[in-house]
């Protein structure tokens, strides 16, 4: 092997061998090892019989030596690989592409995902949250903006599609009685690939969720954000309520529901926030609430053989043995035949 062989070869292990001594990512590391690369083949292959030979299959045989070698340096030392691309999510969460895995950086935690297969792992408020409003606001500027990266988005949920995706819609900032709210049809986000069970959303819920921008479709009438690798965080917004109940005079029976009445009452209402007032008969038809729910620290007092009457802290239940169901004012005493009225 001729002298100028041999200083390829050292110079093209000094550069191959550079970048993992640096803990950051960086381009120089890359482009070291691509010039480290570079040399050791030229190295092997200049002076050499059978140079168109060679010519072709040391730089194959080069490029799988790099993939392998960056990946076991990974995984033995755990240090950013060198052969990926990198999108910076926040200055918490980056994500390291490579060609047949990524690399989740949590804060400086390396989180190995084999053929891209994991959804979101870092911590949930690793990344500040976005209004679905505002990031909508220009569909197309901000899937230019966050392509590739990872978004935490809060919004209210417009469409359930089977057990696999979500459709967050930009809405109107005026929200009414239980989360109602008019959606642009024009402008949506949808969340693929998941794994939920529908019977727990809701249409008009707010909801928060990670995921990678990954596709953007502008059709005639509409533009679309899908996102992938997504993770519900869940909302614990629905958890704790206020409840506040209008009270008026009279004994006359309102009918809510098909088999549900007031009594002496306008309406029974669940505050979660100033923005997020909720009807109750309109969560016992979500099923968001029970009947079970309300009445299960309560003894009933039996009244008229078979009619149950739940006295509860801010209004009185009856079940009526006729299948009827009544929200009754506090005030009124005389419970025996509210039923039959």
């Amino acid at each position: 092997m001729k002298k100028l062989n041999y200083i390829f070869l050292i110079l093209g292990i000094i550069f191959t061998v550079l970048p993992y001594f640096f803990k950051v990512y960086s381009l120089f590391r890359l482009l070291s090892l691509v010039v480290g690369t570079i040399l050791i083949i030229l190295g092997l292959i200049v002076n050499k019989n059978h140079y168109y030979i060679r010519l072709f299959v040391y730089p194959v045989i080069a490029i799988f030596a790099i993939f392998f070698c960056d990946f076991s340096i990974y995984k033995i030392f755990d240090v950013i690989p060198v052969v990926a691309i990198r999108h910076k999510s926040s200055s918490k969460v980056s994500t390291y592409n490579s060609l047949l895995y990524r690399v989740y950086d949590c804060a400086g935690r390396l989180t190995y995902d084999n053929n891209y297969k994991k959804t979101y792992v870092c911590s949930d408020d690793a990344i500040n949250v976005i209004d679905i409003n505002k990031f909508l606001e220009d569909p197309k500027t901000s899937y230019k903006k966050y392509k590739g990266k990872f978004v935490h988005l809060q919004g209210k949920i417009t469409t359930i599609i089977g057990n696999s995706t979500l459709v967050l819609n930009a809405y109107s900032e005026e929200v009414k009685l239980n989360g109602y709210v008019e959606f642009n049809q024009e402008k949506m986000v949808h969340i693929d690939g998941l794994e939920i069970d529908p019977s727990k959303f809701y249409i008009y819920d707010v909801i928060e969720v990670v995921g990678l921008v990954k596709n953007y479709n502008n059709g005639e009438d509409k533009e679309e954000i899908h996102l992938i690798d997504a993770k519900i965080i869940e909302n614990k917004m629905y958890d704790e309520y206020e409840l506040s109940v209008n009270n008026i005079d009279g004994l006359d029976k309102v009918k809510i529901t098909e088999n549900m009445y007031n009594i002496g009452i306008e309406g029974i209402y669940y505050k979660y926030d100033e923005n997020n007032i909720y009807e109750l008969t309109y969560l016992l038809t979500d099923e968001r609430e029970t009947l079970d729910n309300l009445t299960k620290d309560v003894e009933p007092k039996v009244v008229n053989d078979d009619d149950k009457v739940y006295e509860l802290n801010d209004f009185n239940l009856i079940m009526c043995e006729n299948k009827q169901i009544l929200f009754v004012n506090k005030n009124i005493s005389k419970l025996d035949n509210l039923c039959k009225k």
